[in-house]
């Protein structure tokens, strides 16, 4: 019987498995989905009853009184039928219950005070001087505790009812000032909780300050109705010229010098809680601190307004300088030397969140002064910038690291809603210190940092909109440069390790998802789908013409420092400079590119890959540099010039291949360097439509063997050589990872052999 269900006796045995599996599977989703909901449901309803709690409360004790209130009459009536009959003893024994409840509740009362005041006072020491008034004096705490002193000597008079027909009434009042004066305390108790609680404490100090500048903020809203008499006066028959902004709101804050006190002690209060709580390790609530910091900032930028000046270079203005962002200021550089005395790494990394975060608030100040620059926002990051330079020698990676980031995503985000030229301080610095790091081993992640954040604010440069981007494009490329220049010379390229790759990935790398090149190429096939005069495309374009003009210098830099320090990073910066060089070509080509744009690009791709020329004429470059496949890259970017039909772009190529060939050529280290110059040479001029015609070939191989410095006739007998045997053992499955060995098949293959065996026969003639 057991047996029909097995398999080998029951055809249906499989069908009914999987139908079983396939119901788990879809209960066991439908269950999750299920929980999830569930847990969604309740997250929600506790953010609700959070929020809401007291509102409940409110309305649930309201409609409840409400209600007996309402029902009295009846309960009276009904009350009234057992009580009446009640002696004069029966009632003395009610009078005196109510009149010990009375006083057992005006005795808890005063205990639950006594007990709450003192939990207050015994965290005196975690309240700055300033705040314990205030919070030991709170008037809802007061209130809460006063009206419990009223409920409870309320119960204690319902004690003297005259007679029998007061006792219902006394009972009702009774109830219901138990069940206030018990919420009553709850509430004390929470509010006593929130007091002490060092959260709640900086919320508190966050709505006052909100409070006052709101108030501020109104009344001087109000100033300019007191020009109103004025309106109709003629400034152009006086010969005055009419401001051109009104100057009525910085005119009422300058009358009132003390309208901001009461912002400075908040900062200054929650300066002391970020202090105090960062020596006790509890950087949850130093952090908080210091987000209120950064919140009554806003406050006081939205409360001033159009009230401030900027800085001139050329006129010293004294309205410009703000006591208020100074005092932040100066309080955040305090805190940054308090860490760094302290060593305490999680208080630095909160004070420069905090400065970044002041950088981006300062950016959205509004000047008196039309095209003002952003001077409180240069201030900000003049001291993020000290910040960072004072815990350089500290040894603090962690810390550095997050440093230049906050500063990389302050500079993006100046770059963004500013201009371009306000950042090239910040860029200078990221340079700076991605280059002071790699001296020691373990700060070498912070140099990694600092080309990331370059290579992001580089895309976001190209994306840019701002007209000058030239001068910000240039420290770019430099700070990178130098950065891998410092790192090529100081560090040792480790065979295994490949540190230099791995560091300078970011910015040089082809293969790296996140790198320039990666972006670059995305960059390019969005912009090549765009149609002609599409304007955000000739914007893109153009800044990516002005960021390529004189990209060869520095690319020129760290190729000859590679190959100097024989670092394998060599094969970055080689496929880098062909990778740039393509998409410089193809973006040329692309429908919106204008023609100046498009002369400027061609002009930047043909210089850029001309670096190639300057690798150094010398038998131990040439070896090392035959590893990275120099022509192939060569080949490759003639390829991308025939397709996108830049012939000239293209014969700048050739002229290179030919004079790399010779130069490589003449060294042994360097026979297949010629060899593959040669069948790309070939390849190329094969190619229909071609700007190489065979016979050019053979008469530039020709004249560069006349000349001096050409291979010696041994390099040449064995070049030769080698040629013949490849032709007769072409096999496109051995040579399958090599793009000429690839191309050479899709040509007409009797003309290709035919030009190969006559440059065989020029370099060495058939025996």
């Amino acid at each position: 019987m057991f047996n029909i269900l097995r398999e080998g006796h029951n055809p249906n045995y499989t069908a009914l498995k999987s139908f079983f599996k396939k119901s788990s599977k879809i209960s066991t989703y439908y269950y999750a989905l299920f929980r999830h909901h569930c847990s969604w449901v309740r997250y929600r309803f506790r953010v609700w009853q959070i929020h809401k709690a007291s509102y409940i409360v409110s309305a649930v004790l309201l409609v409840l009184f409400g209600t007996s209130l309402y029902d009295y009459p009846f309960l009276h009536n009904l009350a009234q039928r057992h009580i009446s009959h009640l002696d004069e003893k029966r009632l003395a024994d009610i009078k005196a219950i109510l009149l010990t409840l009375g006083g057992a509740l005006i005795g808890a009362t005063a205990i639950a005070f006594s007990l709450v005041m003192f939990a207050m006072q015994i965290n005196v020491d975690r309240i700055p001087h300033r705040l314990f008034r205030k919070f030991s004096a709170d008037k809802r705490l007061m209130g809460a505790f006063g009206s419990t002193f009223l409920l409870a000597i309320l119960v204690t008079c319902t004690s003297i009812i005259p007679d029998n027909s007061w006792v219902t009434f006394g009972i009702f009042i009774d109830m219901w000032a138990v069940i206030l004066l018990f919420t009553a305390f709850l509430y004390a108790y929470n509010r006593a909780l929130s007091l002490i609680n060092p959260a709640q404490q900086l919320r508190l100090i966050v709505e006052d300050a909100n409070h006052q500048m709101k108030w501020w903020s109104k009344h001087a809203g109000r100033v300019p109705l007191l020009f109103d008499d004025n309106k109709d006066l003629d400034t152009s028959k006086s010969g005055l010229r009419e401001a051109p902004n009104d100057l009525s709101r910085p005119l009422f804050f300058k009358a009132n010098p003390n309208w901001a006190i009461g912002v400075q002690n908040a900062v200054q209060y929650a300066m002391s809680f970020a202090r105090r709580y960062a020596e006790r390790d509890d950087h949850e609530v130093s952090g908080l601190a210091l987000s209120a910091v950064v919140s009554i900032n806003q406050q006081y930028i939205a409360a001033k307004g159009k009230a401030f000046f900027s800085n001139s270079p050329l006129i010293d203005n004294p309205l410009s300088t703000d006591g208020f962002i100074n005092n932040t200021l100066e309080h955040l550089r305090q805190n940054i030397q308090i860490g760094i005395a302290r060593h305490d790494e999680q208080q630095l990394e909160q004070t420069l969140r905090t400065l970044g975060a002041l950088v981006k608030v300062y950016v959205h100040i509004t000047y008196v002064e039309e095209y003002a620059e952003k001077s409180h926002a240069h201030i900000a990051v003049a001291y993020l910038e000290g910040a960072a330079e004072a815990i350089l020698p500290h040894n603090m990676v962690d810390v550095m690291m997050e440093g230049i980031r906050i500063m990389g995503d302050s500079a993006e985000y100046i770059l963004t809603h500013v201009k371009a030229l306000d950042v090239i301080v910040l860029v200078d610095k990221i340079g700076l210190l991605g280059s002071a790091t790699v001296v020691t081993d373990t700060s070498r992640a912070i140099t990694l940092v600092a080309v990331e954040q370059l290579t992001k604010l580089t895309l976001i440069l190209l994306r840019s909109k701002s007209s000058n981007i030239d001068f910000v494009g240039n420290h770019l490329k430099d700070n990178v440069a130098m950065i891998a220049q410092v790192y090529l010379q100081t560090v040792p390229d480790k065979d295994l390790l490949n540190v230099h790759h791995s560091t300078l990935a970011p910015y040089y790398s082809s293969t790296s998802l996140q790198g320039l090149v990666i972006s670059l190429t995305e960059i390019t096939n969005a912009i090549t789908q765009r149609k002609v005069g599409d304007k955000d495309a000739q914007v893109v374009l153009g800044n990516i013409a002005k960021w390529s003009d004189g990209l060869f210098v520095t690319a020129k830099e760290v190729l000859l420092k590679a190959i100097e320090k024989r670092s394998h990073f060599t094969f970055d910066i080689i496929q880098w400079i062909g990778d740039v060089t393509k998409i410089l070509i193809i973006l040329s080509r692309a429908p919106a590119c204008e023609k100046q744009t498009e002369e400027q690009l061609r002009r930047n791709a043909t210089w850029l890959i001309c670096v190639l020329s300057w690798i150094p004429d010398t038998s131990e470059a040439i070896l090392w540099t035959e590893n990275y496949e120099v022509v192939e890259i060569m080949f490759e970017a003639a390829l991308t010039a025939l397709a996108t039909g830049e012939k000239q772009f293209a014969k700048a190529i050739g002229e290179l291949l030919f004079e790399w060939a010779f130069k490589a050529g003449k060294y042994s280290a360097g026979r297949l360097t010629l060899i593959d110059a040669l069948h790309a040479l070939a390849t190329i001029a094969v190619i229909p439509n071609s700007w190489l015609d065979p016979r050019d070939i053979k008469q530039r191989v020709s004249q560069y063997l006349t000349q001096g410095g050409a291979p010696s006739p041994k390099i040449r007998q064995a070049t030769a050589k080698y040629i013949r045997e490849a032709m007769q053992s072409f096999s496109h499955r051995e040579d399958s990872f090599s793009r000429i060995r690839h191309q050479m098949h899709r040509v007409d293959q009797a003309q290709l052999h035919g030009l190969l065996a006559d440059l065989a026969d020029l370099l060495s003639p058939a025996p």
